[in-house]
């Protein structure tokens, strides 16, 4: 065995090893990862070479378990009687092949091989070795060359979500705009810091949601949060503007139910600082970490299940319901997530949603608003569910999403309505480079009986 610089395996590689298995065991990456980053002294790039390795896998774990497959004694041996710690070895040279160039390819090849002899499985180093060689020359990063078509297994392997999920998108939006939402996922979405006072000087201008500013790579991998500015899927933050979109009349405190992590409790304080911002989280640890990480003087976290009746001595003018959801709009920021996702789960959360609309909806004082939001793109947690409930409160009424925008656009808390965002049965944000993440959203506002 020929001796080299790369037959030890770097850091980063282990680790993005290891974050795959937690996930196989129901870890989530992006909290496995950083509390691994935290308990021990691992160097930026490695940090960077982890994170990149195993969301890459994450986010493209099909086409690469179709790669594989085919290189396994000619599509004959099948995945499954793999050894976790083998198929995690294969991914991941896979995806160094196709997508990371900085390690020569003899490289990744070792790294691989040694990585499955630190599982000691040191009888998988062959087969390891043999399977990245023959993929010398195939067009790992590639679309296939056939023309876009989810009946087309190739394509529906290159496009790496579960099958029951494309399907879906295709009879809601059509097989081209399924495939679009499907190809923006694959890619690392953009660093968004929130700024909502202008106090940042990082950042390019460009965004459509004022406060909002994207960061180069550089600035990227040294930017640290604040109280004041921090990273925020920019939709998100699109989201947080609604309650308050004509920058209105006088009332009581305004509450956001389910707030954690808190970033949109804290765009509407700091927007607002004039009038107390209440999250209700059920949480005790989220309730903490969210008190630490926003340290506004406007904005006050209780501890409450928002299922429940409301523990506040006053009846808000203003409620933001960001709900628990399957969470199929965030799916480029969250890969993990949709190969945990079952066809069954977006009509479970409606249920948890509808009952939490509900209590808002009690809990909201007269003439209120209350702004109902989830970051999924399925419309029995969006549209549908809206039409249900307001079918079940006469008194409530959706306001005109045309209006929204346009009194957004008036005051510059928005700079253009991006083409992605569609104004049909409330606010539709479908996930792509002029957007940011995928919303549902609609104002519903009380009158009198």
């Amino acid at each position: 065995m020929r001796h080299n610089q790369w037959m030890e395996v770097t850091i980063g590689r282990r680790i993005a090893a290891q974050a795959l298995l937690a996930v196989d065991a129901g870890a989530w990456a992006a909290d496995w990862l950083r509390q691994t980053f935290e308990s021990a002294a691992v160097l930026q790039m490695e940090r960077r070479l982890a994170t990149s390795l195993t969301l890459g896998v994450l986010r493209r774990r099909a086409w690469l378990d179709y790669q594989i497959q085919t290189q396994l004694q000619g599509g004959r041996r099948r995945l499954s009687k793999l050894d976790p710690p083998v198929l995690n070895a294969l991914r991941l040279g896979t995806y160094q092949l196709g997508w990371l160039d900085r390690m020569p390819r003899a490289a990744v090849i070792d790294q691989a091989v040694e990585s499955v002899k630190l599982a000691r499985l040191r009888s998988a180093a062959a087969l390891v070795n043999a399977v990245l060689r023959r993929m010398e020359g195939t067009r790992l990063a590639q679309p296939p060359v056939t023309s876009p078509s989810l009946d087309d297994p190739s394509w529906r392997a290159w496009l790496s979500h579960p099958e029951w999920l494309l399907e879906q998108w295709r009879n809601r939006w059509g097989e081209a705009s399924a495939i679009r939402i499907a190809s923006w996922n694959l890619q690392a979405p953009a660093e968004i810091i929130c700024d909502p006072t202008g106090q940042s000087k990082l950042g390019e201008s460009g965004a459509w949601v004022s406060g909002a500013r994207r960061l180069s790579p550089k600035e990227a991998r040294t930017f640290q949060n604040s109280s004041v500015v921090w990273l925020q899927d920019e939709a998100s933050q699109f989201i947080a503007l609604l309650p308050g979109y004509d920058d209105d009349r006088a009332g009581a405190a305004w509450v956001e139910a389910c707030a954690a992590p808190g970033g949109k409790a804290a765009v509407c304080a700091l927007r607002h600082p004039h009038r107390m911002v209440i999250g209700l989280e059920k949480n005790i640890s989220r309730a903490h970490t969210m008190r630490l990480r926003y340290p506004i003087a406007n904005l006050q976290v209780v501890v409450a299940d928002a299922l429940e009746p409301w523990p506040l001595r006053f009846s808000p003018s203003r409620i933001l319901l960001d709900a628990p959801c399957s969470g199929t709009g965030t799916l480029g920021r969250n890969p993990d997530l949709k190969w945990r996702l079952r066809p069954e789960d977006p009509a479970r959360m409606a249920r948890l949603e509808h009952d939490l609309l509900i209590q808002a909806l009690r809990s909201a004082g007269p003439l209120a608003r209350v702004v109902y939001s989830v970051c999924s793109l399925e419309a029995m947690e969006g549209e549908d569910l809206i039409r249900n409930v307001l079918s079940m409160f006469p008194v409530w009424r959706m306001v005109d999403s045309r209006m929204i925008l346009a009194q957004l656009l008036n005051r510059r808390a928005i700079h253009h309505q991006p083409k992605d965002l569609v104004l049909d049965s409330g606010i539709r944000i479908l996930p792509g480079p002029g957007t940011g993440d995928g919303f549902f959203a609609a104002v519903l506002e009380a009158g009198t009986q």
